[in-house]
């Protein structure tokens, strides 16, 4: 079963991307989503694993600017 959702936010528009059961291969998909992103100065993208069985937010990131963050 998959526990590990990858969520992305862009221009306010949310999109569940895929999910894990592994929390670590969650963790580098949302990387690698966020890398991929189309971030600029004015637009920052958002991203977050959430453990689908408690509803909590595991890590999250954001893109800014050709950066890739993670909070």
């Amino acid at each position: 079963m998959s526990r590990y959702v990858v969520t992305i936010e862009s221009r306010r528009r949310i999109r569940e991307l895929a999910a894990f059961s592994d929390h670590r291969d969650a963790r580098r998909a949302l990387h690698d989503a966020l890398e991929a992103a189309p971030a600029s100065p004015r637009r920052t993208i958002h991203g977050w694993v959430t453990d689908s069985q408690t509803g909590e937010v595991i890590t999250h990131g954001r893109a800014w600017n050709g950066w890739v963050g993670f909070i």
